[in-house]
């Protein structure tokens, strides 16, 4: 009983490497241009102020986080990275819905930090619509969005780190107990995560993370300014590190 334990144990470990080599870590990936994540989605697209929800073509719907090689400036002229997400949404009656959420970011030992972010409709980003943090709010300038080493264990909330966006506040809720999720791009011994951005109305619940790859699996929400809703299952389904 007890070999067969350890046996149980190390397997876990193994699996946890699947999908691009990865074994467990609390420590998180350390961002460098030309990375980029893929995911499928499943799911619903709800049309402007419309009621009925349409389904998505599963087959061709991706979205894609990459981190751009390009950098800007935030509000205390600190230069920044750039991580893009966009989407490139089909719908079964044929219709696409593109978008990019931009977010500026910079990186240290402690985590993750978001100096800005980027909202746009359309498949090129359009800088006119950058916010960043402003130093009339708490913390000034930036706020930690992933903490490193990932075991927070708890909920890190900010009302509204952008300080003049209604219903902006800023969510993670990161679980250290792992659990076992297969995806398209392998599995992983990921942890429970869910997040809402309420600045750039994005949200991930009921998700998996994998502080050596990243978001490995959730159940997406973006809400566009033009009024649309899509809504459902993302899945990784390739890594590029």
């Amino acid at each position: 009983m007890f070999k067969r334990a350890w046996i149980f144990i190390f397997v876990l470990a193994t699996l946890g490497g699947c999908g691009g080599g990865k074994s467990p870590t609390d420590q998180l990936l350390t961002y460098a241009a030309g990375q980029k994540w893929t995911y499928n989605i499943a799911g619903t697209a709800t049309i402007g102020s419309s009621t009925t929800t349409i389904p998505l073509d599963s087959t061709k719907s991706t979205i894609t986080f990459q981190v751009e090689s390009q950098t800007a400036k935030d509000s205390n002229n600190q230069t920044v990275n750039i991580l893009d997400r966009t989407f490139d949404i089909y719908l079964v009656d044929g219709r696409q819905i593109q978008a990019i959420s931009r977010l500026y970011y910079t990186q240290t030992s402690q985590g993750i930090f978001v100096h800005g972010f980027n909202n746009t409709i359309g498949a090129q980003i359009n800088t006119a619509n950058d916010k960043f943090v402003p130093s009339t709010v708490q913390p000034q300038y930036a706020f930690l969005y992933m903490p490193n080493p990932a075991m927070l264990s708890s909920t890190l909330t900010y009302n509204n780190p952008f300080g003049s966006i209604a219903a902006g506040g800023y969510s993670l809720t990161l679980l250290s107990t792992r659990q076992l999720v297969t995806t398209p791009s392998g599995t992983y011994f990921a942890m429970p995560f869910a997040v809402t951005e309420g600045f750039s109305n994005l949200g991930i619940g009921q998700g998996f993370y994998m502080p050596g790859v990243g978001i490995v699996a959730g159940n997406l929400t973006l809400n566009l300014s033009n009024g649309d809703t899509i809504t459902g299952p993302i899945q990784l389904t390739g890594f590029t590190n």
